[in-house]
């Protein structure tokens, strides 16, 4: 409920405080991400903001919808296990307490529906698709007994044959072939999300086998899309918004194991929900039924979450401790607090998921199952699966649901199949060491040069860290936080600077900004030359380098998008070096070629020096990828413009019209394409004789 409360707080407080703010300052607004009003790019954002969306913590509203949808249906369960008297396998409670559990079940049950549907917010109706799932899947298994004779032993059939280990899959598949029935549908009729997750897929596949063995990563896969999707999508996604294709196109090969993984817990839901667990008398709850949900299982789940929380707080503290080593103490305890409360509350839901999977009565159980079923089908067409805020939660629903209560049992019998199937599993275990042996060998090899990598990034932050703790340090002094003395800190100053530094508040400011500058272009270099590297993971680095270079201007333009005053030749060139560089390293990457295109802009209005030959050189080559972008219309007008203005009548007319070509494709998404007084002045340039 209290993510429910979050995100009323959401749409009815925060939400319109926003839209005020923006509207009073909308000018400023775009212009400090660099956008110019009226513009696509602005235009889009504007729509996105002003839809007053529910998150509560997770990252997305429908990433919120999806994982409300799962409580929805755990709650409807309790609601039946509440009127039916049997809150537990152990037998019925007292009427006070069947009541209070009635009542408890009621309000969790309507207020988990609710909260299926983001407050305020457009009708998201794959979570509403999702939630009529569950609740369907749960009220089959809950009822079965009271169905028609032909439908239970249906069910019975499924369940006791092989059949029931494909139901889960297939509901996998039944979501993503209603993706493709809308993909072959077309633009036919209205509904456009299920359109553009067509574009998605389609998208995802030929990346996949354009990159089957490593994928693109995480980190590139928005580049990828651009040069791969649908010519119609209007959308730069930097995932594919379903959990299978999002593994196998960022990790490759390697992602078809966690693809593995999911069709083997959704198969072994499916197995679970078939054999009628919510039937009143289903199943073997206590003690006498599987090991899962013991006290060994909820010991190694708490040993995985606890490691799992040190690394991630460790990760997040290490380089607040390293800048300030006087705060170690609080880190420290801060940290330690965080760990707890993270380890209780993790494992206290994961021990009692597995706990209600194996104990509770049948109709519990069958709500679990039905629940993390919905979910995960939602998660073909949503980020829920991937998200960092929505995955561990998907997860461990389902992980619980598919636990099942008899699944490890075993008759204690030594006959000869399980003979077989000892000596089957020598084999087994042979052969996945020497797999495990050789993959460790080549994370090994390829953790080589990371490494590598990560110390040139950890130099390249040294040597802009010392002047960005001396800053702070002089901060805190005006602050009166501490009570350093001041000679002290402009002697400091002046040791590094090599010269001495005035004692005024002015001439100490300008001091401190020239040591930031000096440690910023010290720091571009670095990254400069790790950047360079055969071995770099990332392309990261290159952006990086180029973003320092700007800031290291004076007046630190670059922090505002290139709109402050003119930094120095050499260090506009460098930038545009090495964006070159990259578009020549990668020229798969369409950011690439967004870099050197930008760093060619930076050189027209802060060098002004004649840029425009290159920029265009630059241009045609993007525009000869296979990419249908905002950028790639803007900057066909744009090429359209600069040979008009060079005289070259026939290349301004074709780029003209290609630039109108690439607008008509925006079709699905007016605002994402040009303005019409952009519209206008390209069909006139085209009409030119």
């Amino acid at each position: 409920m209290r993510a429910r409360w979050r995100a009323g707080i959401q749409v009815f407080s925060e939400h319109p405080t926003l839209v005020d703010e923006f509207r009073q300052n909308r000018g400023a607004f775009l212009a400090s991400h660099g956008w110019v009003e009226g513009s696509a790019a602005a235009r889009v954002f504007e729509r996105r903001m002003m839809q007053p969306d529910a998150s509560a913590w997770f990252a997305m509203s429908n990433v919120y919808a999806s994982v409300m949808v799962g409580c929805a249906v755990v709650f409807v369960a309790g609601l039946v296990a509440a009127v039916r008297g049997r809150l537990w396998a152990t037998g019925a409670r007292p009427d006070l307490y069947r009541f209070v559990g009635v009542l408890a079940g009621a309000v969790m049950a309507v207020g988990g529906i609710v909260m299926a549907v983001p407050a305020g917010g457009s009708l998201p109706k794959g979570a509403v698709a999702a939630l009529v799932l569950g609740l369907g899947l749960f009220g089959v298994a809950a009822w079965r007994e009271r169905m028609p004779g032909l439908v239970r032993r249906g069910l019975a059939g499924l369940g006791s044959g092989r059949l029931g280990w494909w139901f889960g899959p297939g509901l996998i598949a039944a979501a993503l072939a209603a993706v493709v029935v809308r993909g072959v549908v077309g633009e036919r009729v209205g509904e456009l999300s299920l359109l553009f997750r067509w574009f998605y897929l389609q998208a995802a596949t030929g990346i996949f086998a354009e990159h089957p063995v490593w994928g693109v990563g995480p980190d590139g896969f928005q580049s990828a899309y651009l040069l791969a999707k649908n010519p119609l999508s209007p959308e730069e996604v930097s995932s594919p918004h379903s959990v299978l294709f999002d593994y196998v196109s960022m990790l490759g090969v390697f992602g078809l194991a966690w693809c593995g993984v999911v069709v083997t817990l959704a198969a072994r839901a499916g197995r679970e929900w078939a054999l009628g667990s919510g039937t009143p008398d289903g199943g073997e709850g206590g003690p006498g039924g599987s090991a899962v949900g013991g006290r060994g299982a909820i010991g190694w789940l708490g040993v995985v979450i606890g490691l799992s929380g040190l690394v991630a707080i460790w990760r997040e503290t290490l380089p607040t401790a390293a800048a300030v080593p006087e705060a170690y103490g609080l880190l420290l305890l801060d940290g330690v607090t965080k760990l707890a409360g993270f380890v209780l509350v993790w494992l206290g839901l994961g021990a009692a998921l597995l706990t209600v999977s194996r104990r509770a009565p049948g109709v519990m159980r069958a709500g679990l199952v039905a629940g993390g079923l919905a979910v995960l089908v939602h998660a073909q067409i949503e980020l829920t699966g991937t998200d960092l805020s929505g995955a561990g939660w998907m997860f461990v629903v389902l992980g619980a649901g598919a636990a099942g209560r008899g699944l490890a049992a075993s008759d204690g019998g030594g006959t000869d199949t399980d003979a077989g199937a000892r000596a089957g599993g020598r084999w087994g275990w042979l052969a996945g060491s020497v797999v495990a042996g050789v993959l460790g060998l080549l994370v090994v090899a390829a953790s080589v040069p990371v490494w590598g990598w990560e110390r040139g990034l950890r130099g390249a932050a040294a040597r802009a860290g010392t002047a960005t703790r001396l800053a702070q340090r002089f901060e805190a002094r005006g602050q009166g936080l501490t009570d350093e003395s001041p000679e002290l800190l402009v002697a400091e100053l002046s040791a590094m600077l090599g010269r001495d530094v005035e004692m005024s508040p002015e001439g100490v400011g300008r001091a401190v900004e020239a040591l930031r500058m000096g440690a910023l272009e010290d720091a571009a270099e670095a990254l400069e030359g790790i950047a360079r590297e055969p071995a770099t993971p990332s392309r990261a680095a290159v952006a990086a380098a180029g973003r320092v270079r700007r800031a290291a201007g004076p007046g630190g333009g670059g922090v505002r998008r290139g709109r402050g005053p003119a930094g120095p030749a050499e260090a506009v060139a460098a930038m545009v070096d090495l964006a070159r560089w990259g578009a020549e390293r990668w020229p798969g990457d369409s950011s690439a070629y967004r870099r050197l295109a930008g760093a060619l802009r930076q050189r027209k209005r802060r060098c002004r020096t004649g840029a425009w030959r290159g920029r265009i050189r630059t241009l045609r080559r993007w525009n000869g990828r296979r990419s249908w972008t905002r950028s790639a219309r803007s900057w066909a007008r744009e090429l359209a413009l600069r040979y008009r203005e060079s005289g070259d009548v026939e290349a301004a007319s074709r780029w003209a019209g290609k630039a109108l070509a690439l607008h008509e494709l925006s079709r699905l998404d007016p605002l994402a394409g040009l303005s019409d007084r952009e519209v206008q002045m390209l069909r006139e340039v085209a009409s030119d004789p």
